[in-house]
Formats: structure tokens, C-alpha cells, sequence
């Protein structure tokens, strides 16, 4: 009979708890980039607190800082003092301006529908259903799952860079080829840099300065701290606290062994050096993604350990399933490569005749046409 009771009442409990939970589900929704409306708020305020900004007295100015469209869903992250002037400039139509911003959102399109959402479709396929695939292809995955994040991000960025320059707006920069990162330390500079630079500013350095007493230790929690609290941002999911803790990790390992790096530095040829660091660098951020993209940790550690037991063959079952996006890939890294060479690989085709660069625009939107991935998804990031 008590144990009757007791069910009974265990029973009912179940009940109002997922009662309540579906109450919350109903009535409870974020809206649209809250997160990034809230970060530039909290900048604003306390560069205002700090005296290096003024209030601004114009409400619509204000509410365009805030609410953009843009860069609103994404970032990048606006600084108020670099935003908010551009309204009190005369606009005029701009040539040279409305061309960028076209070649911008062009790039940007071709990296998110030929890239980012090709490689999404393979994928969904391998880690949705992870213990029917070799290690092989979990760890083909673990590579494409990078250039997947990077193309998505960065291409919407793009998009939002370039919408804004036809509107004669100039957005911060939210990447700089993070990919030929020779470090995690330098991958940070480069990786949403607005986002980045952000934490820096009003969470790493307050850290660090008020605990700068512990000498080095202060860099050190002040990473682990800042990086946990990033990862949390993405969400409330131990996942995503692993992820930033394996980044703080990392970073930590860096700051200590600086001396001992720069040594062995010395005795290894610059070419050599640079390309492990790039090797290695990229190796760990697809190892820490495996993390973000899982849906728990134990779901993580069974891609880790499926990839570490390399038995069985490739899972490839159509081949432009992985041709087509391997090709969308060799293109981005060369136009980065290009601007890391020359600073602007559309530049390059503006100083060509007429036909080359016409030639070069038409092309890349006849790929976007032939290759791209119309009904894909949502950018990643539009959840966070």
C-alpha cells in the first residue's frame, strides 16, 4: 500500500514537471539575436562607464546600433565608437563601394550554399547515426565539420559585410583566415574577432587585472574562466562547456611554453615549423568541434573513441556528395591564400581587363548555380 502511494505520487510529479516544462517551452522564446543585442548594450554602457564613449542622444541612431539587420542574427559585434559615427557622414553612391559589397556577398553566398551546406548534407548522414560508420569517416567528418563552421560563419559575415558597404556602412571584420592559424593563440585572433575581442575587453582583462596579483596565474584562471563562460554562451550544454574548457586548456599550455617553443623554433626551419603549427592547430579545433557539434559528451567520446579504431571502409555513397564540396573548399583556400599574398584576391581580378574579371564573377556564380545546396539550412550560428 505505501509503496503504492509512493508510486502515486512519483507518478504525478512526473507529471506536472513536464507540465510545467512544456508551459516554459510555450510561452518562453528568445528573440531574434538577443545575444548579440545584448553584448553590444553591455559594451556601450561600459565604455560610457569608462568615459570613452558619449551617450547617444539620437534614438534612432541608438536603435540602429542595436538592431541592424545585418549583423543582428550573427555579428560581427559592433563597437558603438566605430558604428555609431558613420550616421552623422554624408552617404553617397559609391561606385566602388557597391561593387565591393556585391563581389563580398557574392563570395559569401558561394561559401555558405557550395561549401557549408554541401558538406552539411554528408555530415548529418554520418554523425546523426555515428555507430554505423568506420573511424575513417567519423574523422573525414571531424575535418569537414571545420571547413563546414568556417564557410557557414564566415560566408554570412561576408554577406553582412557586404550588404552593408551598398548601404555605405562599414562593419568590422569578423575573420582573418583563422585557418592558416599557427597556434590556437593566434587561431583566437583570428576566429570571430569581434566576438573575440569583445571578451577580451570586458571579461578576460577585468579578470586578469583584478587578479593580478597571482602573477601568471592570473592569465591563466582569467582564460579558463573566459573561455568556459564562451562556451556556455553557445549554449546550456555540458558540451559546449568542454569545448571551452579544451580551448582554455590549450591556451594555457601555449602561455607556459612560450619560451620553450621559441627555442625549439630556432631549430627548426621556418617552413617546417610554420606548417606543423598549422597542422596541429587546425587538428585541435576539429578535435574540441567534435564537442560542439555532439549532443551530449558521452555522444562525443563515442565519436572520439569510433575514430580512434580505424577498421572498416570510407562511407562515400554518392561522390559528388563529397567531390563537389572538396572542390568549394581547394577554391576558398586559394583566394585565401591569394589574399594572404596580395591582401585581396578580388583586387586581383579588378586590376585584370574587362573579360578576366567578368570572366572570374560569372564563374563563381555558375558554380553557385551548379553546386549549391538551395534548401539547406539555417547558418549554425543563427541558434546562439
Amino acid at each position: 500500500m505505501l509503496v503504492d502511494f509512493a508510486n502515486y505520487i512519483r507518478q504525478n510529479l512526473l507529471h506536472v514537471e513536464a507540465s510545467v516544462h512544456n508551459i516554459f517551452l510555450i510561452s518562453i522564446f528568445a528573440p531574434l539575436g538577443i545575444s548579440y543585442i545584448t553584448f553590444q548594450a553591455i559594451g556601450y554602457l561600459i565604455e560610457i562607464k569608462r568615459g570613452n564613449q558619449l551617450a547617444e542622444k539620437n534614438i534612432g541612431y541608438f536603435a540602429t546600433y542595436l538592431l541592424y539587420f545585418p549583423k543582428v542574427i550573427a555579428g560581427p559585434v559592433e563597437r558603438a565608437h566605430h558604428f555609431l559615427p558613420q550616421f552623422t557622414l554624408q552617404k553617397k553612391l559609391d561606385f566602388a563601394g557597391v561593387s565591393a559589397g556585391l563581389k563580398q556577398i557574392l563570395w559569401g553566398l558561394f561559401k555558405k550554399l557550395v561549401i557549408a551546406d554541401r558538406l552539411s548534407i554528408y555530415i548529418s548522414t554520418v554523425f546523426d547515426n555515428t555507430a554505423m560508420h568506420s573511424g575513417y569517416t567519423l574523422a573525414l567528418c571531424a575535418i569537414f565539420y571545420v571547413f563546414q563552421m568556417y564557410a557557414d560563419f564566415s560566408g554570412y559575415t561576408d554577406m553582412a559585410l557586404g550588404f552593408s558597404k551598398l548601404l555605405g556602412l562599414d562593419l568590422m571584420p569578423n575573420f582573418n583566415r583563422p585557418l592558416a592559424a599557427k597556434s590556437v593563440t593566434e587561431f583566437w585572433r583570428k576566429w570571430h574577432i569581434s566576438l573575440s575581442t569583445w571578451f577580451g575587453d570586458y571579461f578576460y582583462n577585468p579578470i586578469a587585472i583584478a587578479k593580478r596579483d597571482w602573477g601568471q596565474w592570473a592569465v591563466i584562471y582569467a582564460s579558463f574562466i573566459t573561455f568556459i563562460v564562451l562556451g556556455f554562451w553557445h549554449g546550456a550544454n555540458w558540451t559546449f562547456i568542454v569545448f571551452g574548457f579544451l580551448q582554455g586548456a590549450i591556451l594555457t599550455i601555449e602561455f607556459l611554453t612560450k619560451k620553450i617553443r621559441k627555442n625549439l623554433r630556432k631549430k627548426i626551419p621556418g617552413a617546417v615549423n610554420n606548417t606543423l603549427g598549422v597542422i596541429f592547430t587546425f587538428c585541435y579545433f576539429a578535435f574540441s568541434l567534435i564537442f560542439f557539434r555532439a549532443n551530449s559528451v558521452t555522444a562525443a567520446l563515442d565519436i572520439i573513441k569510433g575514430i580512434c579504431h580505424f577498421k572498416g571502409s570510407l562511407f562515400i555513397p554518392e561522390q559528388y556528395m563529397v567531390l563537389y564540396p572538396l572542390f568549394g573548399i581547394g577554391i576558398m583556400l586559394f583566394v585565401e591564400w591569394m589574399e594572404n599574398r596580395s591582401h585581396s584576391a578580388w583586387g586581383y581580378f579588378s586590376h585584370q581587363n574587362i573579360i578576366v574579371r567578368y570572366s572570374a564573377y560569372l564563374a563563381v556564380s555558375i558554380l553557385i548555380l551548379l553546386l549549391g545546396v538551395f534548401d539547406g539550412g539555417q547558418f549554425i550560428y543563427f541558434q546562439f
